[in-house]
């Protein structure tokens, strides 16, 4: 038996696919709709995060897209069949570079504020 060829551990594997979209969800609305409903006045550092979550989502929104527009589309043999769908190909390549991409952000940033930490001080 093959880990391919039996669908239940893919079925497993979307089921929490799926329970891990959808709480992800709902606490980004939980906490979008939170944050609007505080009525208090705005701080300096209240407007630095806007900026920072604008600019994170923006940065985030633009590798998804170029990762996107520069994805590979030659068709791949998957499990013996060939794949083609031009759509699901880029998409697909879209989702792994931009994770090494926003990964190997990360990583810089944190690197970047250790090592600038120390000169602030």
């Amino acid at each position: 038996m093959n880990f391919y060829e039996t669908s239940w551990f893919v079925d497993i594997v979307l089921g929490v696919i799926y329970v891990l979209l959808v709480a992800c969800s709902v606490c980004a609305v939980w906490s979008a709709v939170r944050g609007r409903l505080q009525k208090k006045q705005p701080t300096a550092d209240d407007r630095l995060g806007r900026k920072l979550a604008w600019s994170i989502g923006g940065s985030v929104a633009v590798v998804l897209l170029l990762t996107f527009v520069f994805a590979s589309t030659k068709a791949l043999v998957i499990n013996g069949q060939m794949f083609d769908n031009p759509f699901w190909l880029r998409a697909s390549d879209m989702l792994i570079f931009s994770s090494l991409i926003l990964l190997a952000m990360a990583i810089g940033s944190v690197f970047f504020g250790f090592f600038f930490s120390k000169f602030r001080k």
